[in-house]
């Protein structure tokens, strides 16, 4: 925490000291940390990684590099100390990585955000609210039904990415259920391209979601999962740093957050071509890897703006904000690719609500 005291004292020989300016400015950045990490994976599903047709794994391995390049920046203002404890860190934030890109190819941008990030509240509470119980009976009361308010807008949330799936990609099941049960036909209001150059269409704007007879690996299924493992290894990832002293905890931690990170995603970059008798990856450097570094860079200058804010406004205030980056996910997705339209959207922003008043209830009871 050294270094964040340090921008403290600097703001306050500069003139900038007080508690409602400390205050003013802690707010200000963790809605920009909101703002980052709520963009990092935009720069995944536009038109030009997608035609290259870049895998969630390479576009990962190039986003880890930039989370690596932007951690070791500090090390022009703070000295280097390795912590063991790092090596989980990395370990765990490269699978996050990998499978919250492929969760956004499967369910878009809105909905795996919303499913990962209220996962990874809600693992990093059942670790340190419940499972250590700490407090009183009134505050594990509190815990629990923030958990379960939590709960219920991730599973509104991905089933609002469901109905928005439903309309666009209709097989014989589904047309059977459809016209056995009007009402919920009427709800979907279901659209179907009537020519050629609007399926077309479609197809380019929603070919991160697959339709029915697709590789089962990119199945609504499989991307609700890749995004709540998404979210339970992220949060996974933040807890091995609890255990360092706090001098080393932070942004003084990102150096060897970094070499962590860059040990583990060159392992599980090439870990499936040595297993498998698979031709050795195309990395898809031209395409990918200015695209990628920008990505990693952009979330951890999400993480570096949180871990500042923290210090400015501590983690209960700090924590209700960074929520924030849901509404910033779910606007992109809509606004930039049309993700959720119609009554999904209404479901999708009614789950949202109820997923930041859970998320905030945690944060507060934390």
């Amino acid at each position: 925490m050294a270094m964040e005291e340090e921008l403290v004292k600097m703001m306050e020989l500069i003139g900038v000291s007080g508690r409602p300016v400390m205050m003013a400015m802690g707010v200000l950045l963790a809605l920009l940390s909101a703002v980052a990490n709520g963009s990092f994976t935009v720069i995944f599903k536009t038109r030009y990684v997608r035609r290259a047709q870049v895998s969630p794994l390479i576009f990962s391995f190039w986003a880890s590099l930039g989370v690596v390049i932007s951690s070791l920046l500090v090390l022009f203002n703070c000295k280097f100390v390795f912590n063991a404890q790092a090596v989980l860190s990395g370990f765990f934030f490269v699978l996050s990585f990998i499978s919250s890109f492929k969760a956004v190819r499967i369910l878009g941008i809105s909905v795996a955000f919303g499913i990962w990030a209220g996962t990874s509240v809600l693992v990093s509470h059942l670790a340190w609210k419940l499972v250590e119980a700490r407090g009183g009976v009134t505050e594990v009361l509190f815990a629990a039904v923030a958990f379960l308010v939590t709960l219920a807008g991730i599973v509104g949330v991905a089933w609002s990415g469901h109905m928005e799936r439903v309309a666009f990609h209709r097989d014989d099941q589904m047309e059977t259920l459809l016209e056995s049960q009007p009402s919920f036909a009427g709800w979907l209001l279901l659209k179907r391209p009537s020519t050629a150059a609007e399926r077309l269409k479609l197809e380019a704007k929603y070919n991160f979601m697959p339709g029915a007879g697709a590789d089962p690996s990119t199945s609504f299924s499989a991307g609700v999962f890749s995004a709540v493992f998404a979210g339970a290894v992220c949060a996974l990832a933040k807890m091995p740093e609890t255990q360092v002293p706090a001098s080393e905890q932070g942004l003084t931690y990102l150096p060897s957050f970094a070499i962590a990170v860059m040990i583990n995603t060159s392992i599980m970059t090439a870990l499936p071509y040595l297993t498998t008798p698979l031709e050795w990856p195309d990395f898809a450097t031209y395409s990918a890897a200015g695209l990628g570094i920008l990505s990693g860079i952009l979330w951890n200058i999400g993480n570096m703006l949180s871990i500042v804010a923290v210090s400015f406004i501590g983690r209960d205030i700090a924590y209700s904000i960074f929520p924030c980056a849901i509404i910033i996910a779910g606007l992109w997705g809509m606004i930039l690719f049309d993700e959720i339209n119609y009554n999904a959207m209404y479901s999708y922003w009614a789950s949202v609500v109820v997923l930041l008043i859970g998320v905030v209830c945690l944060s507060l009871g934390y």
